[in-house]
């Protein structure tokens, strides 16, 4: 009986984990984006945490919170406050994976490569980052029709025109607000 009682712990604690990475995880697998820190160190150390401390401990919930610290420091941006906040947590977010590295004994070989591996993902969420708000930029200096106009327009044909509607396609963003929130899905017409 106390094998299966353990057998079955694991898998809760198995599922738990699981669960908690898909969910928080999901803007990434939207996105396409690596999850490389994900496979390699968020995840056993969850693993460790959970076997240690247990689900719900302060510790596991710390790291919990690092993790959605994690997820949202390698989401491009859309916004100058949120690529400003990004760039001020960088630093953080790289002391809270060479913590988790060392925590989990991974050789300094593998330390160094997972590290290096973070700055070229902020790397690459800053730039692209910078391009969003360039576009959503450009976007919002596009010629608007005053209200008078777009009164005409509607009296003369009859159907309401929005002011882009001509010109505009489609683009979908997709933006996490804060860490732990969950993924907000929007259109933006780009001209």
């Amino acid at each position: 009986p106390l094998a299966k009682t353990q057998g079955s712990d694991q898998e809760n604690l198995q599922d738990a984990i699981t669960k908690f990475i898909r969910e928080v995880t999901l803007p990434l697998r939207l996105l396409r984006r690596p999850r490389i820190l994900f496979d390699r160190v968020w995840i056993p150390l969850l693993h460790q945490v959970a076997a240690e401390q247990g689900i719900g401990s302060d510790r596991w919930n710390r790291t919990t919170a690092m993790i959605k610290t994690q997820v949202w420091s390698v989401i491009p941006k859309s916004s100058s406050v949120d690529l400003s906040r990004l760039e001020k947590n960088i630093p953080t977010s790289s002391r809270f994976l060479l913590s988790a590295v060392k925590l989990l004994g991974l050789s300094e070989k593998n330390q160094a490569s997972l590290i290096q591996y973070q700055q070229l993902e902020h790397r690459d969420v800053v730039a692209k980052s910078k391009e969003n708000i360039v576009q959503l930029s450009a976007v919002n200096k596009t010629e608007q029709p005053s209200f008078t106009d777009t009164l005409q327009i509607v009296r003369e044909t009859k159907k309401i025109v929005t002011p882009q509607a001509k010109t505009a396609k489609a683009v979908p963003l997709i933006e996490v607000a804060d860490p732990g929130s969950k993924a907000i899905f929007a259109k933006q017409s780009i001209a």
